[in-house]
Order: C-alpha cells, then sequence, then structure tokens
C-alpha cells in the first residue's frame, strides 16, 4: 500500500462526520524526541515548534489500515523493559527486611546493655543508700559492693556513729573500687575551756555546736575573764540546745562590811574571793570587834590578789609593859599586836583543863606567857605544840599573863627596890600592898631562892593583883617577871608554904 500524504481535512466534511482523534497525553508530549525545548510560556510565544506541529499532525490523522488512532498506547510512548517492575519490588522486599533486622538488633542491644548495666555487670557499681546506719554497717554495705568506705567524723545531736551523709550521694555511678566517705555523727562533748579567756572559750563552745551558753562572774585572784569553771565538766556529752555555764573571774569587788562584826564582815569577804588582812585601831567611831574600815572602800575594786585591809575597832595595849591592858583587847587584836612588837608564838596549845597555854617569844629574849598558872616556871613545858590561838580568838577569860623582861629590855639597877619600883611605873601598875626580899621572905627550905638576890612587890588593882619580881641571873644581869591575873587566880594558889605570903609565893615559884 502507497504512503498517502496526510491532509487536513476540508471543513464540510468535519461538520458532516468529526473525525476521530487519539488524544495525546501530556507524558508523551515531554518524552517524545521530537519535540523541542521551546518554552510553553506567553510571553515570547511565537507559535508551535516544528516537531510540535509534526506531532500534532501525526496524532490528527486518520488511521490508514488497521491500525486506529485508539490503539496508541502509553507503553508505545514509554516503553519499558520487561521485568523491571518485579525486579523493583524484589529489591524494596530485601531493603525492608534488611531495616528490621537492624532495628531488632539495635533494640535487643540496647535491652540487653541495660540489663547488663543495672546489674552492674558493667560500667561501675551503684552507691548504695546508707544514711542512718551505723558506721561499721555502712561499711560493710559498702564492701559488699566492691566500694571502700574514708569515715569523716562531726559532731552531731543525733545517735551516736551513724551515718549523716554520704559523698557520692546514694544513688551514684562509681568504679569499681572507688572510694565513698561517709560523714559519721559523733557525740557533742564539752571542750577543754578552764584556764582560757572566756572570748575564747566561748568560740571553742560554738565551734562545738553549743547554742545556749550563759556567763556567771565571781571574784577572783585570776586574771580577769578567766574561765574558772564550766557546767558540765570538760568532756562530757551534751546536744546544742542545753546549757552551757561558764564561771569567769573578774576582779573582785569590795563588799561593804562597814559596821559588821569581825567575824560576820571577815567572812563575806572570803566569800566574795577576796583575801582580807586585818588590822586593829583604838581609834574610831564603832564599838570594839567591829569594822571600822576597808581598803579599797566598799564598791571599789580589789587588785588582782583580791587583797582588802579590814581594820576591826580594838583597845590595844599601850605598849609590851601594860599587861593590864591585855584583857581590854581582843584576843585577835593582843596577837597583832604583839607581832608589831616582834613577838611570835613559840608554845600554843590547851591543857588537860581545856585552857588556853600560849607563849609568845620576842627577838631581844622578852616573853609573854598566857596561862591558868603564869607563875609557874615550868608552864610552857607541857606541850611542843606550836598554834597561835589567840590569834584564831581564844579568850583570856581566867587567865593570866607573866611578862618576862630580858637582860636587855630590863632596867640595870640590880636587885633593889628601885629596879622594882621602876618596872611597877613601866607596867603602869599601882596599889602594891607587900614586898619581900631573900632576907625576909617566907620560902621552903629548899627553895632556890634562898641563894638568889631578889625583890618582890604584890598588889591589886580592882579585880585584879599583879606580882613584880627583879632578880640578879647567874650572869650577874638583872631581870625582871611581872604576873598578871584576875585576884580570884591568885586567891586558888596555895601559898600554905610560903606562910600565907602571896609575893614569897611567886619568888618561890619564879626562882625556885
Amino acid at each position: 500500500m502507497g504512503e498517502q500524504a496526510a491532509t487536513w481535512p476540508a471543513p464540510a466534511a468535519q461538520d458532516a462526520a468529526p473525525q476521530q482523534y487519539e488524544p495525546v497525553m501530556p507524558g508523551a508530549l515531554e518524552d517524545d524526541p521530537d519535540i523541542g525545548d521551546e518554552s510553553t510560556s506567553a510571553e515570547g510565544y511565537d507559535g508551535p515548534s516544528e516537531g510540535l506541529q509534526k506531532l500534532a499532525q501525526n496524532r490528527m490523522a486518520p488511521v490508514v489500515g488497521q491500525r486506529r488512532s485508539s490503539d496508541v498506547r502509553w507503553q508505545d510512548v514509554h516503553p519499558r523493559t520487561p521485568g523491571k517492575k518485579r525486579e523493583l519490588k524484589h529489591t524494596r522486599g530485601w531493603f525492608q527486611a534488611v531495616v528490621v533486622c537492624i532495628v531488632m538488633a539495635v533494640i535487643v542491644g540496647v535491652v540487653v546493655a541495660g540489663v547488663t548495666y543495672h546489674l552492674e555487670l558493667w560500667g561501675g557499681k551503684t552507691v548504695p543508700s546508707v544514711v542512718g546506719l551505723v558506721s561499721s554497717n555502712a561499711q560493710a554495705k559498702l564492701s559488699q559492693k566492691g566500694l571502700n568506705a574514708q569515715i569523716t567524723y562531726v559532731a552531731s545531736d543525733d545517735g551516736n556513729d551513724r551515718v549523716i551523709s554520704v559523698d557520692p550521694g546514694a544513688g551514684s555511678r562509681v568504679d569499681d573500687g572507688a572510694t565513698v566517705t561517709l560523714t559519721v555523727g559523733q557525740s557533742r562533748m564539752v571542750p577543754t575551756v578552764v584556764g582560757t579567756n572566756v572570748q575564747d572559750a566561748r568560740q571553742a563552745l560554738s565551734d562545738a555546736g553549743a547554742t545556749n551558753v550563759k556567763l556567771t562572774y565571781t571574784n577572783s585572784s585570776e586574771a580577769e575573764g578567766t574561765v574558772l569553771s564550766v557546767t558540765p565538766s570538760e568532756g562530757a556529752t551534751f546536744v546544742s540546745s542545753d546549757l552551757i555555764t561558764l564561771t569567769v573571774a573578774q576582779l573582785p569587788v569590795v563588799p561593804d562590811v562597814v559596821g559588821r562584826s569581825s567575824a560576820d564582815a571577815l567572812k563575806v569577804l572570803q566569800d566574795a574571793g577576796l583575801t582580807p588582812t586585818v588590822v586593829y585601831s583604838s581609834e574610831g567611831s564603832h564599838q570594839k570587834g567591829y569594822v571600822e574600815s576597808t581598803t579599797p572602800s566598799a564598791g571599789s575594786r580589789a587588785d588582782a590578789q583580791g587583797s582588802v585591809k579590814v581594820t576591826i575597832m580594838s583597845p590595844l595595849p599601850a605598849d609590851v609593859y601594860h599587861v593590864a591592858d591585855y584583857y581590854s583587847a581582843l584576843p585577835q587584836a593582843l596577837s597583832y599586836f604583839l607581832a608589831q612588837k616582834g613577838y611570835s608564838a613559840a608554845v600554843g596549845y590547851l591543857d588537860s583543863a581545856g585552857k588556853l597555854v600560849e607563849r609568845l617569844d620576842s627577838t631581844d629574849g622578852s616573853t609573854v606567857l598566857v596561862s591558868s598558872t603564869p607563875w609557874s616556871a615550868s608552864a610552857d613545858q607541857g606541850s611542843s605544840a606550836v598554834t597561835d590561838l589567840l590569834g584564831q580568838g581564844s579568850a583570856m577569860d581566867g587567865l593570866g599573863v607573866r611578862l618576862s623582861l630580858g637582860a636587855a629590855t630590863a632596867p640595870q639597877l640590880g636587885a633593889t627596890v628601885g629596879a622594882v619600883d621602876r618596872v611597877i611605873q613601866l607596867c603602869g601598875l599601882s596599889g602594891g600592898t607587900e614586898t619581900v626580899n631573900q632576907q625576909n621572905a617566907t620560902l621552903p627550905s629548899n627553895s632556890a631562892a634562898r641563894g638568889k638576890e631578889f625583890y618582890c612587890t604584890y598588889g591589886e588593882s580592882g579585880d585584879n593583883a599583879w606580882c613584880v619580881l627583879a632578880y640578879v641571873n647567874d650572869q650577874k644581869k638583872t631581870q625582871a617577871e611581872v604576873v598578871y591575873a584576875p585576884k580570884a587566880l591568885f586567891d586558888a594558889m596555895d601559898a600554905s608554904a610560903e606562910g600565907g605570903s602571896k609575893a614569897s609565893f611567886v619568888a618561890n615559884a619564879l626562882l625556885g
């Protein structure tokens, strides 16, 4: 069959019997090699290209022979390689299977890793919870995990030896064999504060956790501000809210004791932490035995030693020789007075009757004896005990005094009436009623006084009596003895061997 050129049908033919045209799909146009790359935009459009016109002619031409324009299929325009679709499906299935396997492997790996990590088969150990356990149990629990424990102790109000905190904290992941620090509480203890300054003591207590500290002050010879004591005592356990009391030294304040009795005043001063030194004075406005003044005065601070001079009223002897004045003074005042004159206790005790026996010796050889038998040469030989009982306030009631004047003090006039008279005047005595000497004295036949040169005068003054004896000793020195006692004491002595002569009795007693 010869080739027939395609021509556009005439309009009449089209109207009579419309031709059937094969629709052209956009894809076919795009894939057709005869279609150029001209732009299809309206701007600059010059009409269909040559290829597009050709294609349009071919598509719109009537079908010649057996093939119709309706028989043109997609495959004719886009021919495909046989089996390509089946091969693509197979490739996609294989890829999806591989992806699924990989995902499953990852999931399984993650699960296994998580389980083994949780079981602590790798990645270290988890710090267990041990807060609140006693330290030994906490250490054991860490040891079971393969971890080491390092303990740091801190003071705590909670139970002793219990774990307060952990570092690293519970639940933390650490390497095998790592060291875990346990902070363990131990009871608070009162620190050493006695002897320290109060500021340092308070800081030490604060560091130990004390929050309730009280200060009390007391007079003391310690440096002001020094801690004298602490309650509870050092080393005692406490909790932070417990009351801790510090007793702190301060320079003592002198209390007002003027006008009080000596005994009461001294006790008040001593209780205040002061050290009183007593002096006696016969000049003042207060009565005997009462405080006239203090130095420092009341309300003033004492020195660091707490020394306070307390002046107490008491009549004092005019001098050592005025033995009658001894009875007017307080016993303590007499001891104080004699000490000022150079006398000190050499013998001091209570005899079998509970009576005071005390001898005070002077550096010049003179002595003062207080005794119930002052004329006895051996009255002070009954004991070697030395106690200043006068200074302690032992009373002289019913006792006598003997003043022995040493050779340096006694008048150097020989054993004459003049010597006796001088001593009587020296001692302020009067009322002599009897004088004897070695020639007219009534003495026992065996009396040692018979071989001595002496004069002895006895006299009385009110309720008291006295006797003055002057004699020459073996060194040819004049010595004198003055005996003064209540008259009743003289009346009680047995002078029958001396014919009732009290002067002879005293001479025999002292020289025999």
